[in-house]
């Protein structure tokens, strides 16, 4: 990293830094929150993950985790090791943080560490050489900010497979990664380090795509980006002292401003930190000289402020309809949280999920969901622009078919003990999904379209047809027959109006992997289920 380089990074740090010293000035905290449990101490950056909560504490002298259940209504300590420990991230029962343990000298060094709530065990993720920063964690898999090449890049650790590798080397530098289900978002510098771009990685695509380059001819940067399901956010702060909050839909590639702040030279707005839940965003507003949370409800459009403060507010986090941030009281910064209303409530809708209210699929995942076919994600979302894999897809079919009597069949790569195993077995007895020429079934891999309707037209026993398909792309391909035998039902399964949400243009490209709203678009027009209007 070069000089000039070095210096940007401290001036951001900087700025973060002076945005969360206390402000003597301000005399009252917010109204409606509850407080986790007081420290004596500065208490910072909070992150929640179902009724956990956790959050960077200074009470011992200098920066540990700390974690509190609002199930059980307990205060932990994660890691209280001499050093600092710093920017805690969560996700069901793993505690990811960046650890100065290992500094020695002046030469900054910051690792990544991990603790399992479940067995106890605190585990290192990443200490090679150089610093590494700003972790975030979905499932297994963890990402963080790493400076080993002398410039900061994004690398993710894989926990189910104990595997390290890099996700961007990329020139400059590529900093504060958010990572949800396959996608990988961060703030990245390779054009510019003085205009921060957004980039995001597909790891089922294993492909990197720009999602947000500022415009040569007025340069801006970017803020910090999050990421959730098919949407990412971040913000815009403008040389003029206007700010917007923008967002990003990953399926229609389209990029939209959600909330603008008017503002002057003398008189400035600035966003910061927004956080993306379902439908709710939510994001630190710094206006007529006070650091405020707010919330934008997707659902209706409207934004509001859910606990009034005039002390500061910062660094908002949110999980479900759980909201927390770090709130002036006193002297102290403390750790505030609140239930939003229920996304349901707001908008009238009775989406099972908290993503797929506004989503072109809920009829189907609904009167799926009512049958008890989906059950969604253990996050209490549902994710319908994500891919299914193999095991996925065969639970599905296996709930929704009865089991056709036939030859038992095992494969190597299936272990008994695996929580899809039943399923993969009904669906290899019955003849839905065979597997493959080398005898093995694949579970972990993504299914393609033309494999999902030629195991559901298997699963429903449909004849084929005759005749022309309304594709450009699937004369010759090996599921034509099947595709045929779906496509050209009398009356259809699904009308040519839908084709927009599963094809490109003509084309139905056989060979891409399926979504999970596709699939139950599919599914619930072959079940011929009521929808919901």
């Amino acid at each position: 990293m070069g000089k000039f380089e070095k210096l940007r990074v401290v001036a951001i740090l900087a700025l973060i830094t002076i945005i969360l010293l206390p402000f003597d000035s301000w005399k009252t905290s917010a109204l409606g929150a509850n407080f986790v449990p007081s420290s004596p101490s500065f208490q910072w950056f909070p992150a929640v993950s179902g009724n956990r909560i956790v959050w960077v504490d200074n009470r011992a002298g200098n920066l540990d985790i700390y974690l509190y259940d609002l199930s059980t209504n307990k205060e932990m300590a994660v890691c209280t090791n001499s050093a600092d420990q710093y920017m805690p991230k969560i996700y069901g029962d793993r505690v990811v943080w960046m650890d100065k343990r290992a500094m020695s000298g002046k030469e900054e060094k910051w690792d990544i560490y991990m603790f399992d709530l479940k067995t106890g065990q605190e585990i290192p993720i990443c200490t090679s050489p150089g610093s590494h920063k700003s972790p975030s964690i979905w499932k297994d898999y963890i990402v963080w900010q790493d400076e080993r090449n002398g410039n900061a890049d994004i690398y993710l650790y894989d926990l189910n497979k104990g595997e390290e590798r890099p996700i961007s080397l990329s020139p400059g530098n590529q900093m504060y990664p958010s990572i949800d289900g396959d996608r990988i978002v961060w703030l990245d510098g390779r054009e510019n380090f003085n205009f921060t771009d957004i980039y995001m990685y597909d790891l089922t695509l294993e492909k990197e795509i720009p999602v947000w380059v500022h415009n040569p001819n007025k340069p801006e940067a970017a803020g910090v980006p999050d990421i959730f399901g098919d949407k990412i956010v971040w913000s815009l702060n403008h040389e003029d002292g206007t700010a917007a909050l923008y967002m990003y839909t990953i399926p229609t590639k389209q990029t939209s401003i959600i909330v603008r702040e008017e503002g002057s030279r003398t008189n400035r707005s600035c966003i910061y930190w927004p956080r993306i839940w379902g439908n709710w965003i939510v994001y630190t507003l710094y206006k007529d000289g006070i650091r405020q949370v707010n919330v934008f409800d997707l659902n209706t459009g409207e934004k509001f402020i859910p606990s009034k403060s005039v002390t500061g507010q910062d660094a908002p986090a949110i999980w479900g309809n759980l909201l927390v941030w770090q709130d002036k009281v006193g002297t102290l910064e403390r750790i505030a949280w609140m239930e939003l209303s229920p996304i349901g409530a707001q908008s009238g809708q009775s989406a099972p999920f908290f993503d797929i209210a506004e989503h072109w699929s809920y009829p189907y995942v609904l009167a799926l969901y009512q049958r008890g076919i989906v059950k969604g994600l253990d996050d209490g979302t549902f994710r319908p622009d994500s891919f299914l894999t193999r095991a996925q897809f065969a639970t599905l079919l296996a709930s929704s078919f009865s089991l056709q009597p036939g030859e038992s069949r095992s494969f190597p790569d299936v272990s008994p003990d695996a929580w899809y195993a039943q399923a993969v077995q009904v669906c290899a007895q019955s003849g839905w999904m065979i597997g493959f020429e080398d005898g093995r079934f694949y579970p972990d891999d993504k299914i393609t379209k033309a494999q999902a309707i030629v195991a559901l037209s298997r699963a429903a026993g449909l004849e084929k047809k005759e005749g022309n398909l309304p594709f450009s792309d699937t004369e010759g391909h090996w599921s034509e027959p099947f595709l045929k035998a779906f496509f050209l039902s009398d009356p259809p399964f699904v009308e040519s109006r839908l084709f927009r949400y599963f094809s490109r243009g003509e084309n139905f490209e056989p060979n891409q992997f399926i979504t999970r709203g596709q699939v139950s678009l599919f599914l619930a027009s072959l079940l011929r289920l009521p929808l919901s209007p």
